[in-house]
């Protein structure tokens, strides 16, 4: 496991060994930044400290999926983290406890999540279905059937909380209205293919741009009011599988499957 400074650059990341862990599937940061969740190929989710220029197990592993842990989220202030899986599986943890409150197993394999930031989540399926999720019951509120042609690999909430951005492996980001449930946008390019292994989008803290990574290797930046690509990224030599936009400043990082990471300004 390895945490980067993106104002260092390449030097001196942050390093822990994880027992057991051969290749890590998802990672998450709290809103504070002093906490990171990630899953591993040992189907455990590790809970680990950041206090300065260290990492420290925060609570006890948490154990319960049994195939690949697909996403993680903190909810803010509550001490409780939301886990999705391949196991068709959607589990609510304890971290003072590191016991599971509360497991939910679904007809598809679960993909991807977003929460809001009081009492809703949203989830993306192997099927192609969005749901809209109660936090405070864990029951299904509204759900929106084959919202992409095949699985959703990357789900978000706007930062309005109007909107479920979506995409998917028939290579277009989708836009819903939260609260109708109807989809209001679609949105291709010639340029957007998604690799075959997970791909995840970011939209920007001010809602104005997402980012999202190509099996050519480019990163395509969408101008989300004129749903269009603004500007086409074209570094990486590999598969982008990811990319992640800096809360406090403008700095977009994308990573291949090479291993390969860039910051973009």
């Amino acid at each position: 496991m390895r945490v980067w400074d993106t104002n260092r650059g390449a030097h001196d990341p942050l390093q822990m060994k994880l027992p057991g862990c051969r290749g890590i599937s998802c990672v998450e940061f709290n809103e504070a930044g002093s906490l990171i969740a990630c899953a591993g190929t040992d189907l455990h989710i590790n809970v680990l400290k950041v206090t300065g220029a260290t990492l420290s197990q925060h609570s006890k592993r948490l154990q319960g999926h049994t195939d690949v842990i697909n996403a993680l989220q903190f909810l803010s202030n509550t001490g409780r983290l939301l886990s999705v899986s391949s196991d068709r599986s959607i589990r609510l943890w304890n971290l003072g406890t590191g016991q599971s409150e509360k497991m939910i197993t679904q007809t598809s394999a679960v993909h991807c999540l977003d929460s809001t930031s009081d009492s809703m989540f949203v989830t993306g399926h192997k099927s192609g279905d969005l749901k809209i999720w109660s936090l405070t019951q864990m029951k299904i509120s509204h759900t929106i059937k084959e919202a992409h042609l095949d699985k959703v690999e990357s789900v978000k909430i706007s930062p309005s909380g109007k909107e479920i951005i979506s995409l998917g492996q028939d290579n277009t980001i989708k836009i819903s209205d939260f609260y109708s449930q109807k989809t209001i946008a679609e949105i291709e390019h010639h340029e957007l293919f998604l690799p075959s292994a997970a791909c995840h989008f970011s939209i920007s803290s001010n809602g104005k741009y997402l980012a999202v990574g190509s099996s050519n290797g480019s990163v395509l930046l969408f101008d989300m009011k004129a749903r269009q690509v603004e500007e086409i990224y074209q570094e990486h030599q590999k598969a982008v599988l990811s990319c992640a936009w800096d809360s406090w400043s403008s700095k977009l990082a994308s990573i291949d499957t090479a291993g390969n990471i860039f910051v973009w300004e």
